[in-house]
């Protein structure tokens, strides 16, 4: 007997592909099919098949002409924000986000107030050297922010996939990708696929040198502003009960797990349902984090084996407020954003920007020595002092 484990969101809004056994999906949030013929599995009843991520906003019926059925587990949470009855983000916000509101529209006023920042959106045209430009930057962001935390990010694992998909999706205005810029530069980019009224926002990422300024909730803001310029009126966070979610969703509900299983013999019904109580104790495992190893603490381990080189140390530092730079003509002006030897200095310079008001185009930075560094902005300044320590101390 064959099994067959699919993910309804990877199958249904980025592949377009009709699931197995299923014979209609209606949209319950617009009242309207998604399809409704009559499909066949090629495997017919030689096969099980688990359908994860299956939202309960989707009405879906079993083909029973494929002599199929099926049962469902509740899986993991998801998050939505309903957007109907609002014209704009801000009113959203303030009925949902009362704490939260304040607070982001200061750093979104921060962050235009210290860059030159645009926003744009890619839903039916890009170009495809500029496509192609976002999606290795996208995944810099990624790689950099989740080395960062000591974590694997799932979506790299597919990301020749998305990468080979996503542009002809964009194309077809079934998927929009969104970006932050500094001038020219992608700072933040988020991914999102459409479907009817629906917004699934798939994968996100920043640059972290820029941590200070909450580009996460700045795109956020930025994603849901879009969907109400253009109809659609649910934003779909998908699973990962991360603090965010919580703060921008309205609805939080449970997914389903189809178990589907062709043929009436007491043997398939029981390898269905021991397929299906063993996807619920792997879900509980994984929620409650359950696992021996984790990938920091082999990385971790593997440092302790090896001899350390640079990219074992980290640079520690220390940043002083002063009055005065002294010997001026003796420093070597730098441009951090074009010498990427001096990138490590970026996080501290954009970190004074924001706390001093300060933009770009007036601030600058100096290098004295091998580990010490100036920034001086229009009326404030600061020395910094790199020292190099094992990774790990």
């Amino acid at each position: 007997m064959k099994l067959k484990r699919l993910n309804f969101y990877f199958e249904l809004f980025e592949k377009g592909r009709v699931i197995p056994h299923y014979e209609s999906i209606r949209n319950n949030t617009n009242n309207k099919i998604i399809y409704g013929n009559k499909t066949f599995s090629e495997n017919g009843n030689s096969e099980i098949v688990v359908v994860g991520c299956v939202p309960p906003y989707f009405d879906i019926k079993i083909n029973k002409e494929d002599r199929c059925n099926a049962f469902e587990i509740p899986s993991r949470l998801g998050f939505m924000a309903n957007l109907e009855g609002y014209s704009n983000v801000d009113d959203y916000m303030k009925d949902n986000l009362k704490r939260q509101r304040k607070q982001i529209n200061r750093k979104i006023r921060r962050l235009e107030q210290c860059f030159d920042i645009s926003y744009k959106s890619y839903y039916g045209e890009i170009k495809r050297e500029e496509y192609d430009m976002l999606f290795d930057s996208f995944r810099l962001m990624i790689q950099k922010r989740f080395s960062q935390k000591g974590m694997q990010h799932e979506g790299l694992k597919r990301w020749k996939e998305y990468k080979q998909n996503v542009y002809d999706l964009i194309l077809l205005k079934k998927a929009t990708l969104f970006t932050i810029c500094v001038k020219d530069k992608p700072i933040a980019i988020s991914l999102g696929y459409n479907y009817q009224n629906i917004l699934v926002s798939t994968i996100c990422s920043y640059d972290i040198d820029y941590a200070k300024f909450g580009l996460g909730q700045i795109d956020t803001v930025k994603n849901v502003e879009w969907c109400l310029n253009n109809g659609f009126d649910r934003y779909d966070m998908m699973w990962g009960d991360l603090r965010y979610k919580r703060e921008w969703s309205n609805v939080i509900f449970t997914y389903k797990s189809h178990i589907i299983y062709c043929g009436a013999s007491i043997g398939k019904m029981a390898t269905a349902y021991v397929v299906g109580r063993l996807a619920v104790l792997k879900k509980l495992l994984s929620a409650k984090k359950s696992q021996f190893f984790s990938w920091k603490l082999i990385s971790s381990l593997q440092r302790e084996k090896a001899p350390l080189k640079d990219e074992d140390f980290k640079l520690q530092v220390q940043a002083i407020p002063i009055d005065n730079i002294v010997n001026r003509d003796e420093l070597l002006k730098l441009n951090i954003e074009e010498l990427q030897q001096y990138s490590f200095l970026r996080e501290k310079v954009y970190d004074f920007q924001y706390i001093n008001f300060e933009h770009s185009s007036s601030t600058q930075v100096y290098k004295a020595s091998n580990n010490t560094y100036f920034i001086e902005g229009k009326s404030n300044k600061m020395k910094l002092e790199y020292t190099k320590s094992p990774m790990g101390t």
